[in-house]
């Protein structure tokens, strides 16, 4: 293990939203300890400026990330970020899972939307035009995926796993790459999808020096017309024609869906996946490290305690205390070097 990713909060470092509102200086000072005591212990630390959640205030205030206000106050936060850790920090991640925050505000309804590509943009930007050549860090973006495979060999089929890809990592990853969203969400949502103009467009393009892929698991996807989508599903859905399913576990038996008391389905899981990352690097995949999600177990946004996806548990009821999962002794041998094809046997303490 030689590196820890965490996510700075807004809100404890300007209550308020804005600098006019004041600076926290301890949160500033909390901060600078975490990520000093990160690097004496040998880690480079990767900061994520913006995971999810922002001031009461700037919600409170004009609604928070619908207003073009917001990128204004992202941006000053960010560079009041850049100030203080820049010195330090070498990798930045200026937005955590776009998708996440936009699908959850306007398909599902259970987070506040977001006005994510432009103001990853203005930040990459600013940290380049302002910071990159003293402090010589890199700065990129976290995009998740829930990967889609056809339900059937048809073509109608093969072409709604291609939709949701786009709907789903395309609707981010193409406007820094190409400028632009993908052709398929522009054919659906016609005059619906916000244009970008062409300073904007060019703004994008590159916006990224490394790019960091979230992913959980993947489904299934069926072409359907309009008159036979499920109205109860997430609307982004609809929009693109789809019907998704999750796959059998039977025939994903890797799939972190939930651990069994024993962390053994955690342990097949990341054994088979480092499996597959490393056959991608072997084929060419620039792939330059691997974090684990998640080193502890946290508090998983809307679903709280009950899914526990740490290597170490935690007792909420003496939170000092950190215990080790299977998981996590796997993991600690597979970090050693020892061959993860023959760690199939692993001695546990007896308390």
């Amino acid at each position: 293990m030689n590196a820890y990713r965490f996510s700075v909060s807004w809100s404890r470092i300007l209550p308020y939203g804005k600098l006019s509102g004041g600076i926290n200086q301890k949160g500033i000072h909390y901060y600078n300890s975490v990520i000093n005591e990160t690097l004496s212990q040998g880690l480079t630390p990767f900061m994520t400026l913006l995971h999810l959640d922002y001031p009461q205030a700037l919600q409170d205030e004009y609604g928070g990330v619908l207003s073009h206000r917001f990128v204004d106050d992202f941006l000053d936060f960010s560079d009041l970020c850049f100030k203080e850790f820049g010195d330090r920090i070498k990798h930045w991640v200026a937005i955590n899972e776009p998708h996440t925050l936009s699908r959850g505000g306007f398909a599902v309804g259970d987070l506040a939307p977001g006005r994510c590509s432009g103001t990853h943009a203005v930040v990459v930007q600013l940290y380049r035009q302002k910071y990159q050549a003293t402090q010589k860090g890199i700065i990129g973006i976290s995009l998740n995926i829930d990967w889609a495979e056809p339900y059937t060999s048809s073509k109608r089929d093969r072409k709604a796993a291609q939709r949701a890809i786009d709907f789903d990592f395309g609707w981010f990853m193409d406007p820094i790459t190409k400028g632009d969203y993908p052709e398929s969400m522009k054919q659906n949502l016609g005059n619906r999808l916000p244009r970008f103009t062409n300073e904007e467009s060019e703004l994008l393009k590159g916006s990224f020096d490394f790019l960091g892929v979230n992913y959980y698991t993947g489904r299934y996807a069926m072409d359907q017309p309009n008159s036979n989508v499920d109205p109860r599903q997430s609307s982004y859905l609809t929009d693109a024609h789809i019907n998704t399913r999750v796959p059998d576990l039977g025939n994903y038996t890797h799939s972190p869906l939930k651990a069994t008391p024993n962390d053994n389905i955690r342990v097949s899981f990341y054994q088979a996946h480092l499996s597959s990352v490393l056959k991608a690097m072997r084929k060419g995949a620039n792939v330059k490290g691997y974090m684990v999600w998640a080193l502890l177990d946290n508090f998983e946004w809307l679903t709280g305690y009950t899914i526990k996806f740490g290597l170490y548990y935690v007792d909420v009821r003496n939170p000092s205390v950190r215990i080790p999962k299977l998981s996590a002794l796997w993991f600690r041998k597979f970090l050693e070097g020892n061959d993860h094809r023959r760690l199939r046997m692993i001695e546990v303490d007896a308390n």
